[in-house]
């Protein structure tokens, strides 16, 4: 259900900006967006200030994540008992693991995107509570088996950059000396 209300959400967001004013075809909206918007916050006012080709290219990365990324959010599972029916024959068993495995990572994906986006929009002020609200029910798509790959990555990487640290910071000593 909440990979459902994150698409209704994220999909109505998009198709009122799409059919609503012209500014948005234009790829102006972002352009005064950041000085008229309700409730300002302290880094609006560097939003504001960035190049209009970053502000134009936001618009079209607000459409892509509102209208696009949004479908990977509700990417269906392949059920256990398929799998199960088919071991018999491992070759199909090993493509449908495999497949599975896909959908999961890019429904994670989807859900990161989603994440980072809502952030991203409450970093700039506009009603930052709804955002980081909206912000939630994208987690639903992130299920343990990601966390558990990303946290043995994290955990396979993180003697390489300790060292990386730590050489660093041995060449700094000996240049300073």
């Amino acid at each position: 259900l909440y990979r459902w209300l994150i698409l209704r959400i994220s999909i109505g967001a998009g198709l009122i900006k799409f059919r609503g004013d012209g500014c948005w075809h234009d790829r102006t909206c972002l352009w005064y967006h950041f000085e008229t918007q309700p409730i300002p916050s302290p880094t609006s006012y560097y939003y504001h200030n960035l190049p209009q080709w970053i502000l134009s290219y936001g618009v079209d990365v607000d459409f892509a994540v509102q209208l696009y990324f949004i479908w990977l959010c509700i990417l269906f599972d392949v059920p256990s008992s398929l799998i199960g029916s088919v071991e018999k024959r491992r070759s199909v068993t090993w493509w449908l693991v495999r497949i599975r495995d896909m959908i999961r990572y890019l429904r994670a994906f989807g859900g990161f995107v989603q994440i980072m986006f809502m952030i991203n929009i409450a970093s700039s002020g506009n009603l930052s509570f709804l955002n980081l609200l909206t912000a939630i029910p994208p987690f639903a798509c992130i299920d343990d088996g990601v966390f558990c790959t990303f946290y043995s990555f994290l955990r396979k990487m993180r003697p390489s950059l300790l060292v990386l640290f730590f050489m660093n910071d041995t060449l700094e000593k000996r240049t300073t000396q």
